[in-house]
């Protein structure tokens, strides 16, 4: 009897776990939050360049070549947050904000928050905006560089917030600040999703206007 009530108290568990994905709580409802994306269709996002999207187990799956999912609405002032995991040790992808919808590099269209791993063949920082392997998580691709850098663990699911009010910007990463800095480039924008080659899982994905 006791084995078989460890055994529903688990499975409860792994329900409100499932359940508890893409989902607002009653505190987010109440200071604002809504989701940014509903965790079972692709409504009010759209896909830009040649990359699949697929949703798997409540989280949105990059494949293929290169392209990026983007939201319908445009956003300027805002918190976004959001839940990402990979395991492509050699990992490129990141999340847009501001962007504009016309083809082209990416830090040229609006900001792009690195999701990406240091590789031993890339460039050393120099300073130079045109520089992109210098940039890694938490960093806006030639725009903005963090010096608290986070190594992204393989399998793990990480957390991002994201903070844009004006110029100023803070991204914190698995709880830690690792941005806090100031940029004037872009106003607004729509809110992204980055595929360069390697699979990207995210979840979770919730914003809150300013």
């Amino acid at each position: 009897m006791k084995r078989f009530l460890i055994m529903l108290v688990a499975i409860a568990a792994v329900a409100a776990s499932t359940d508890a994905v893409n989902t607002l709580t009653k505190k987010e409802a109440s200071q604002g939050w809504k989701l940014l994306w509903d965790g079972k269709t692709m409504d009010g996002l759209k896909v830009y360049g040649n990359a699949t999207w697929t949703i798997q187990d409540g989280a949105l799956v990059s494949g293929g070549p290169g392209g990026w999912l983007g939201t319908a609405d445009d956003y300027s002032n805002f918190i976004v947050k959001a839940e990402f995991r990979t395991s492509a040790p050699n990992i490129n992808s990141g999340i847009y904000i501001r962007r504009s919808r016309d083809a082209g590099d990416s830090h040229m269209m609006g900001y792009e928050m690195q999701i990406r791993n240091p590789d031993p063949k890339d460039k050393p920082y120099d300073g130079k905006s045109d520089n992109h392997n210098g940039y890694y998580t938490g960093s806006f691709s030639g725009h903005l560089k963090s010096h608290n850098e986070p190594v992204i663990e393989m399998g793990k699911w990480n957390t991002v917030e994201l903070t844009a009010q004006g110029d100023h910007f803070v991204v914190v990463i698995n709880g830690n600040k690792v941005l806090d800095d100031h940029h004037a480039a872009f106003k607004t924008g729509a809110i992204g999703l980055q595929h360069t080659g390697q699979q990207v899982e995210f979840r979770n994905l919730k914003i809150k206007t300013l």
